[in-house]
């Protein structure tokens, strides 16, 4: 028997049998000039760290561009409401 199939069932459910879904992400940054930028994230990854006192923020956005900001001094990520649509095939 394949040992892999317990674990394999137990991630896949974890992922996606427990209710999970994902929604686009409206992210809000300040920049390390202190203007602020708006963008829209349409995949499901988005990933925020910090570095140091700053953030960084990696994400695509609706054009399917990949976004790679370093040395933000603010950062907020909040779902988008269901009914906006600002991603392709949403």
């Amino acid at each position: 028997m394949n040992n892999r199939l317990p674990i394999t069932t137990v991630a896949f459910l974890a992922l996606c049998g427990c209710g999970y879904s994902w929604s686009p992400k409206l992210i809000e940054v300040t920049t390390a000039k202190g203007e602020p930028e708006t963008y829209f994230a349409c995949t499901s990854y988005v990933e925020e760290t910090t570095e140091g006192e700053n953030y960084e923020v990696t994400f695509i956005d609706q054009s399917g561009s990949s976004h790679d900001i370093h040395g933000a001094k603010t950062v907020a990520v909040s779902d988008i409401p269901a009914d906006v649509k600002v991603c392709r095939g949403q």
